[in-house]
């Protein structure tokens, strides 16, 4: 069986305002954006979506709904700490507000 190819996009960010643009500024999707509290563990050590790149995905989203901002947590280790490092993000999401 041929299997489907893989899409992949290397600017991430870009394809979620591809999404975003899509669907428009007024619909509804759009009008709940940030009406949801949300976090963000940001893995400092990880190569797979480096600092920078969440850092930038933080910041432009928090532009994007400025009354309902990131609740950002860091965490020292790659994209496989949440797996290594689990009782950290247990901890971290056992202090969450919900």
């Amino acid at each position: 069986t041929a299997r489907a190819p893989r899409r992949s996009c290397p600017r991430v960010h870009q394809c979620a305002s591809s999404a975003t643009a899509a669907t428009g500024a007024g619909t509804p999707v759009h009008r709940a954006r940030g009406t949801i509290p949300r976090s963000y563990l940001r893995l400092t050590n990880d190569r797979s979506l480096p600092v920078a790149m969440q850092d930038r995905l933080i910041a432009e989203t928090d532009e994007l709904t400025p009354d309902n901002p990131y609740d950002v947590h860091s965490l020292a280790g790659s994209h496989t700490g949440f797996v290594l490092q689990a009782p950290k993000v247990a901890g971290i999401l056992d202090g969450l507000a919900l």
